[in-house]
């Protein structure tokens, strides 16, 4: 039989967990995952976020041509992202989805990834679903995982450190010295 059991009253802040119940069996307990800490709504109606936390919320849908989405702190998609993303710590939520690369220091992966994964830590957990490369320094990959690719070590752990900065879209988005064209034949071809 499912019962609910009692759980403490918490008052969530930027440092105290969420407690979520857990639903029990006679002989089995089902336990939730933790969600991420939240910030306090005072916090966060003044313009600062102190948990350094970003969501990309499962009804949220970003797409473009050479988008690249960039935080210092950590970023939680949930919803689908067409466009690169560099942070400390990227985690790809179950009904996230997300083509493009990822750059971060650690790279968590619930849901589904089409593209370059570069981190020192590299997770994919049970629901997740990758296809493409992975540089690491470590991976750990859970039963029930799925993975298409490569995957490989850099000759140097510091690449695998992010830049958190707009400079290197910047010098991206310019355009290489090509030879000039010769003019276009005006007549009949």
């Amino acid at each position: 039989m499912w019962k609910l059991e009692p759980t403490p009253k918490v008052v969530a802040t930027s440092a105290t967990p969420i407690i979520v119940p857990a639903l029990v069996t006679d002989d089995v307990t089902v336990k939730s995952p933790p969600p991420l800490p939240r910030a306090s709504l005072s916090a966060l109606s003044d313009g600062r976020n102190p948990s350094g936390l970003s969501i990309i919320g499962n009804d949220l849908m970003i797409m473009g041509e050479r988008i690249t989405i960039i935080t210092k702190g950590t970023l939680q998609v949930d919803g689908e992202v067409h466009a690169d993303l560099r942070g400390v710590d990227v985690v790809i939520g179950v009904g996230g989805k997300v083509t493009g690369a990822i750059s971060a220091e650690n790279v968590a992966v619930r849901g589904q990834v089409i593209g370059a994964i570069k981190a020192m830590n590299v997770e994919l957990l049970a629901t997740s679903n990758v296809e493409g490369e992975i540089i690491q320094q470590t991976l750990m990959i859970e039963d029930g995982a799925r993975f298409e690719g490569r995957v490989r070590r850099p000759a140097d752990v510091a690449d695998l450190k992010p830049n958190l900065t707009a400079e290197q879209r910047a010098t991206q988005a310019k355009p290489a010295n090509k030879p000039a064209m010769a003019p276009l034949r005006q007549g009949i071809l």
